[in-house]
């Protein structure tokens, strides 16, 4: 269901503290049911066809077992989902998101892939709030997401629910954008952010929802190394490691649920 015609989801005065709006998640929901129809093309452009190297490098990171459940919550239209089917032979895969049109995206690259490949391995599609997932504990060996967690109400709780649905020994990986401590890099980032993404999203995207003009304000205004330590910490991971790559721009984080006695399921 396109909202082309309506006014945006993200006018320019609902963009000043996108993390504090209380009605963050269905903004952000009706963003992506917007964007969806053309979210694959304008990744590939906004990221100068990099997105796909970003996964492939977090998938290898997690280095599961070839028969291993995983779940990716934020899945959008699929692509890291089909990332671990390319890496993974016989995976156990589910994909979330809370936006329908993506999910009918994904499903519809499923059935498209010329190969065949995809059609005949086992991925579930869910339509559901990563913040509330619906599955009994300890149901995964790995919980991922790539790109979706600031995007969420609540990235916190989001990251507690992984732990909870997590099997001892489970993993999370998450890719999420940052900004670059480097002076010189964080001024040249901010301007691509601030003055040239929002024109190739429009452009790219054909959208007036706003996503684009969201976009670098929920990357600016994050803080994204911080708030996700702490959230892993509080929710109980250990050996949390955080990656920089692209030049700081991207921050790959993986971690451990902890075995301590007082985070056992």
């Amino acid at each position: 269901m396109s909202r082309q015609n309506d006014s945006p989801v993200w006018a320019s005065e609902k963009l000043n503290n996108v993390h504090g709006d209380p009605d963050k998640g269905s903004k952000v929901q009706k963003m992506f049911d917007d964007v969806a129809a053309r979210y694959d093309f304008t990744n590939r452009v906004i990221s100068i066809y990099m997105d796909k190297r970003w996964r492939k490098r977090a998938i290898k990171s997690a280095n599961i077992d070839d028969n291993a459940r995983v779940l990716d919550l934020c899945c959008g239209t699929g692509d890291m989902v089909f990332e671990f089917a390319d890496q993974y032979r016989s995976i156990d895969i589910t994909g979330l998101d809370f936006s329908e049109n993506m999910l009918k995206m994904a499903r519809a690259k499923q059935d498209s892939i010329k190969s065949g490949r995809y059609k005949s391995l086992d991925i579930k599609w869910l339509s559901g709030d990563a913040s509330d997932l619906g599955f009994p504990d300890a149901q995964f060996d790995l919980v991922s997401c790539a790109f979706g967690l600031r995007n969420l109400q609540d990235p916190a709780k989001a990251v507690a629910e992984a732990s909870r649905v997590l099997k001892r020994k489970g993993k999370i990986v998450i890719l999420e954008f940052g900004i670059p401590e480097n002076f010189l890099l964080k001024m040249v980032v901010k301007c691509y952010l601030r003055y040239i993404l929002p024109v190739l999203g429009r452009l790219a995207s054909g959208s007036s929802s706003g996503a684009y003009d969201y976009f670098p304000r929920s990357v600016a205004d994050f803080g994204t190394s911080s708030l996700l330590k702490q959230a892993l910490t509080d929710a109980g991971f250990k050996d949390i490691k955080i990656q920089k790559i692209c030049l700081a721009t991207v921050l790959l984080i993986t971690a451990t649920k902890n075995l301590d006695e007082e985070y056992l399921i």
